[in-house]
């Protein structure tokens, strides 16, 4: 635009050549130069205008784009930070929870033995292995809860008891009922309400969203380990419990196996 205004005032600026110009010519055609200047002026103007609104438009984006990016930054920043502050050590795992009651009997680097007191659970069956089944098997204690007015969120250990008998494992899903709340039967067939005697299991806890083949292999881990430290335990048996919401960023788990008899004695 401002080339074609150079050249428009040059072709202005020329002398007409082969003939000598009347005065009148002369004035129209300056008058006609001029209007013409004006014109382009005018849409050079407006040509700068729209540049500098694309520049100013551009100018925001790019802003914006960093704004985001720097929220995106403090939103991760705040979440760890909350994270952070909201992990358990071994010791603290049923912080703020109703869990039931134990007594540390033994620990070593790889399990701990503990003596858990007598205590009300519901239990329901698991139809398969799958996490559906699971999550399935939960909503109805869930429902069990929620139609006696208890928590459902204060309250914890899930348990996933297992038992292998040589043919296809048996599965069923118990949850903690915390003292205090006023125990009655359930009206579903599927759950059923049971005060557990007082019993002795060996513990070891493991990290990861829950799952019945992550229980598995902690449970082969663990009965490795109570084979080699010479322990007696029920072989066919054992327990995954878990302490938060299957949604959780944060899990502690833990796999529980019953002390036999002569063990308890």
């Amino acid at each position: 635009m401002q080339a074609a205004l150079r050249i428009l005032a040059a072709q202005c600026a020329l002398p007409s050549f082969g003939e000598t110009r009347k005065e009148e010519e002369e004035e129209e055609e300056d008058k006609d130069c001029v209007e013409r200047l004006q014109v382009h002026r005018h849409r050079a103007k407006i040509s700068s205008r729209k540049a500098a609104g694309r520049l100013q438009l551009c100018r925001l984006s790019v802003k914006s784009a960093r704004m985001e990016q720097m929220m995106i930054k403090i939103i991760a920043l705040v979440l760890v930070s909350y994270w952070v502050g909201q992990v358990k050590t071994d010791e603290d795992f049923c912080y703020k929870k109703q869990c039931p009651e134990y007594r540390q009997l033994e620990k070593n680097e790889v399990f701990e033995k503990r003596l858990y007191y007598a205590a009300y659970w519901t239990t329901t069956k698991v139809d398969g292995t799958g996490s559906a089944d699971v999550m399935a098997a939960h909503a109805r204690l869930k429902g069990y809860f929620q139609g006696h007015g208890w928590a459902t969120d204060k309250n914890y250990p899930v348990l996933v008891n297992v038992t292998e008998r040589g043919g296809p494992s048996d599965y069923s899903l118990s949850w903690f009922v915390p003292p205090g709340n006023q125990i009655s039967e359930s009206s579903d067939p599927s759950v059923t309400l049971e005060l557990k005697p007082e019993a002795i299991f060996y513990v070891m806890f493991f990290h990861g969203t829950p799952s019945v083949e992550l229980c598995l292999q902690n449970a082969n881990i663990l009965r490795e380990a109570l084979v080699t430290a010479v322990k007696t335990f029920d072989p066919h048996t054992y327990i995954g419990a878990g302490y938060e919401s299957y949604f959780s960023i944060l899990h502690h788990n833990e796999v529980w196996i019953p002390a036999t008899a002569d063990v308890i004695s």
